[in-house]
């Protein structure tokens, strides 16, 4: 009978350490989450870019209705999510000496902690078939 018991208590001890190393996996995910993002935003702000923190992602939406309203619809409003962060930061750079209506950054480097999203919108107003284009680009660096 002993020797059942400690078979059971090894079997508990093994199942337990293995739900424990399980479940330290999963929190360390939990933990690396938004590390890559925190080291872009500490990039930008070494680099001197303008941060603003204060736009949800989630109102993209409303954003896209808003830039309509004011250009009375002569611009098309678009986005595009950019999976390399060193084709985003040279796009950034290259946008950032270019003038404002011709295709440079409007506003600032938008990010937003709750969803690890840095984003930039540039202006052409100069378009083909005499449309001009409002377009965001964006990029989840933890992705």
């Amino acid at each position: 009978m002993p020797t059942k018991e400690k078979n059971k208590s090894k079997t508990y001890i093994i199942l337990g350490a293995i739900v424990i190393i399980i479940a330290a996996g999963v929190g360390s995910q939990f933990c690396i989450t938004g590390r890559i993002y925190q080291q872009k935003i500490n990039l930008l702000k070494e680099k001197n870019w303008k941060l603003n923190s204060t736009l949800n992602w989630s109102d993209w939406d409303k954003r896209q209705e808003f830039v309509r309203f004011i250009y009375k619809s002569k611009v098309n409003v678009e986005r595009t999510e950019v999976k390399d962060w060193d084709e985003f930061y040279t796009m950034m750079r290259a946008a950032r000496k270019l003038p404002d209506n011709e295709g440079g950054i409007v506003g600032p480097i938008y990010v937003f902690r709750e969803e690890n999203v840095i984003w930039f919108d540039i202006l052409t107003l100069k378009g083909t078939q005499g449309r001009g284009t409002h377009m965001t680009y964006y990029i989840y660096p933890d992705a």
